[in-house]
């Protein structure tokens, strides 16, 4: 049985692998990832390697947390992903390629980001992912999701 077989086995047959050949940041070690959606559906995913079961992120669309979000992306990303479309400003709804941010949750003091700075992009076609560095904006690599005051009212979920 294939490493692809062993995993949609475990996964279920919708789940295609990740490549991102440069790996993450901080995580250059591990290149082979799943996204999971939760069954019920929802704004956030989980990131899952398969190179070590104990490793998952999570992440969420970026335009779901900053609605007028830009990505843009190099000829060098293009060629990372196999895009075969233009390098610029990407699309929030794009049928090709999956974006995502990657979110942190702290536990003291209490608070939810969202790492606009080091966006995930994935080739829907072709399983080739990478992590862009959008260098010339103003984003933020902690950007706030919630925040102490409004994590009283309101759960994670609920803010992004």
């Amino acid at each position: 049985m294939s490493e692809h077989e062993e995993t949609a086995s475990l996964l279920g047959d919708d789940v295609t692998p990740i490549e991102f050949s440069k790996g993450l940041i901080g995580l250059e070690e591990w290149h082979r990832f799943v996204m999971i959606s939760h069954p019920a559906g929802g704004p956030l995913r989980l990131l899952k390697s398969l190179q070590d079961a104990r490793m998952s992120l999570i992440v969420a669309n970026p335009y779901q947390v900053m609605p007028n979000y830009k990505l843009t992306l190099s000829e060098a990303d293009i060629q990372t992903l196999g895009y075969a479309g233009p390098p610029g400003v990407i699309e929030p709804n794009h049928q090709t390629l999956d974006i995502s941010c990657i979110i942190s949750v702290q536990e003291e003091p209490f608070g939810v980001t969202a790492n606009l700075l080091g966006p995930l992009v994935v080739n829907k076609e072709t399983g080739l992912g990478v992590q862009v560095i959008l260098a010339e904006s103003a984003y933020s690599a902690r950007h706030p999701v919630v925040n102490p005051a409004s994590a009283k009212t309101k759960s994670p979920v609920e803010e992004v």
